[in-house]
């Protein structure tokens, strides 16, 4: 057997547009009402609004790092399956611009863990689902799993 290949099967699913509201699952209100209207100038927008966009797109260059992934058409839809890492990360970007408004241990480590998760989406460790309006065909990947090491020399091909 020369090597053994799977197909990579992914579920196709609607993305979702991170919004304001989501914030609230990881702060208490109080909290991301400061982070969006502390320190703000009369004529400057939400600047949560704006640190959910960054990040967002920043998630999507991850995505599509990886050939086997697909965008949503959708110009600030993610994966259902990384809004919490997605929501841990903007909370990050939005709280540095407050001086003394800090993240919990707690919040660190999960901010940690989603930087790991977009290096293993890049790496192709951890696949995201497929956008139900995918913004291109995707790829009919296949991957080796196992391989054994061939070496070429006039008795290995003797016959041909």
């Amino acid at each position: 057997m020369a090597f053994v290949a799977i197909a990579i099967k992914k579920m196709i699913t609607n993305w979702i547009n991170i919004t304001i509201e989501d914030l609230y699952t990881y702060l208490a209100a109080p909290q991301v009402e400061t982070l969006r209207r502390c320190a703000v100038a009369k004529s400057q927008p939400d600047p949560v609004a704006d640190a959910i966009q960054n990040v967002v797109l920043s998630i999507r260059a991850y995505i599509v790092s990886n050939k086997r992934n697909v965008l949503s058409q959708s110009p600030y839809a993610i994966p259902p399956e990384l809004k919490n890492d997605a929501c841990v990360l903007i909370l990050e970007v939005a709280q540095l611009r407050i001086p003394g408004f800090r993240l919990t241990s707690d919040q660190v480590r999960l901010v940690e863990d989603a930087r790991g998760k977009m290096q293993k989406i890049v790496s192709g460790e951890f696949v995201v689902s497929l956008p139900n309006d995918c913004a291109m065909e995707p790829e009919k990947a296949m991957e080796v799993v196992v391989s054994r090491r061939r070496v070429i020399t006039g008795k290995t091909l003797e016959g041909f």
